[in-house]
């Protein structure tokens, strides 16, 4: 399920809350991702190499 993880995420953050597997991206998911992501100046993806979420500046 983790695999495409960042299209998921950033296509909740443009487009509001949404299903995800058995559980649901709720607003705050999508608050607190926004801040994460300004925080850390970067976004975070799924890395199938290493098969782990990894982040990029």
């Amino acid at each position: 399920m983790d695999e495409n993880i960042e299209l998921v995420l950033w296509d909740a953050l443009m487009n509001a809350e949404r299903q995800y597997g058995c559980n649901f991206i709720t607003q705050a998911d999508i608050d607190n991702l926004t801040r994460f992501a300004k925080q850390s100046n970067c976004w975070f993806y799924f890395d199938d190499k290493f098969r782990r979420n990894s982040n990029t500046t």
